[in-house]
């Protein structure tokens, strides 16, 4: 019997050895593969840096021959032939059969930033500021900018909710800006376009001179995006009080002057295919411009004061005030709901107003040393 009970020992022991050795073959053979693995992992993060250094130098010598063609164009513009030629550029693009302009230059006209005369810049009535503030935690910002407006002035505020107003309140009171502030809580439709013609359509008329600006965040471009974006924009018509001051001049000493508006910002250009188009908007713009028997296709080409921030003279808005839009005229606001919303259509026709009052429009210099036509 010891005998027997040895051999069984024997043969477990054996069979467990077995085991191990297999069990050991297969955690090789995974380490292998797990190896393997890693190495295709690190070949590719490899390959993806390589790439993005490509990347990155490309996009050096991108904003090398950037700041190439913007020195040149400076040039142009300094130029003797720019001057003389200047009346060349000043032709109607026909396009409606009353024979009307779209617009008055379809190439605009860089402003000048030079400090205008005192008579020019005085203000003769309260300027308009009209913000929409969807985002309360704006409020210091676009207080900051709005204390760049030189008195007198009237600012009036839209948000959606009590607790959003109470906030604005208080931000702006501590700014300096709350006996000439009038805030109101609105529905939440239109976007930012809807509480300006809407919520304010009347105070609208009681300004010769209007400033219009919107606290956006553009989240769908993300934080960092959306924040270079505004302050572009923002920057662009109230940057410093030179430049506040060069366009009030302008309105003033141009009555045909209709509305001055930010440059795009580079960034679309590389978000976008064609930024600045009409898109999905053609059926609801083309019903807008039906009143005025102002044909549209999808090849017509546009453009458009982006963020709808701009400064203009009330007679640019009078046809779209006209259509006398009601809060149930817009869409309830939302991101998914944004393109070909009443509220982005209107956005892609401000300047067509210029064109049907006989107007003009222009785009505020973005660098007082370097400007440039967009």
């Amino acid at each position: 019997m010891p005998a027997q009970d040895d051999s069984l020992v024997d043969a477990a022991i054996r069979d467990e050895r077995n085991a191990l050795r297999r069990e050991n073959t297969e955690l090789h053979r995974e380490n292998a593969l797990l190896r393997q693995r890693i190495a295709v992992e690190m070949l590719q993060k490899a390959t993806a840096i390589e790439h993005v250094n490509a990347v990155k130098h490309h996009e050096n010598e991108l904003e090398a021959t950037t700041a190439g063609l913007r020195n040149e164009i400076t040039k142009i513009y300094a130029s003797s032939s720019w001057r003389i030629t200047k009346p060349l550029r000043q032709l109607r693009q026909l396009l409606s059969r009353t024979g009307r302009p779209l617009f008055r230059k379809q190439v605009p006209e860089a402003l000048s930033t030079d400090p205008p005369d005192n008579a020019a810049a005085q203000p003769t009535q309260p300027i308009g500021v009209f913000l929409h503030l969807y985002y309360e935690d704006l409020a210091g910002e676009l207080a900051g900018y709005i204390g760049r407006v030189p008195d007198p002035k009237r600012v009036y505020v839209s948000t959606d909710t009590p607790e959003k107003a109470g906030h604005i309140r208080r931000v702006f009171t501590e700014a300096g800006l709350g006996e000439m502030t009038e805030i109101r809580v609105v529905p939440n439709r239109g976007f930012d376009i809807g509480p300006f013609l809407v919520g304010f359509g009347k105070e609208i008329q009681q300004h010769d001179i209007i400033v219009r600006l919107h606290g956006k965040k553009s989240t769908q471009l993300g934080e960092e995006a959306g924040t270079v974006w505004r302050r572009m924009l923002l920057d662009s018509l109230l940057g410093d009080a030179t430049r506040v001051e060069a366009i009030l001049a302008a309105l003033r000493r141009r009555p045909d002057l209709g509305l001055v508006c930010p440059e795009h910002w580079d960034g679309l250009y590389a978000l976008y295919e064609s930024p600045i188009a009409i898109g999905s908007n053609l059926v609801r713009m083309a019903e807008l411009l039906a009143r005025y028997n102002v044909p549209l296709s999808a090849g017509t080409p546009i453009d458009f004061p982006s963020g709808s921030m701009f400064w203009c003279r009330r007679q640019a808005l009078a046809p779209w005030l006209r259509f006398g839009f009601t809060w149930d005229s817009f869409e309830t606001s939302g991101e998914e709901a944004r393109d070909a919303s009443l509220a982005h259509a209107l956005e892609r026709l401000f300047l067509f107003g210029c064109g049907l009052e006989n107007l003009s429009w222009a785009r505020a210099d973005r660098l007082p040393t370097a400007p440039y036509i967009v």
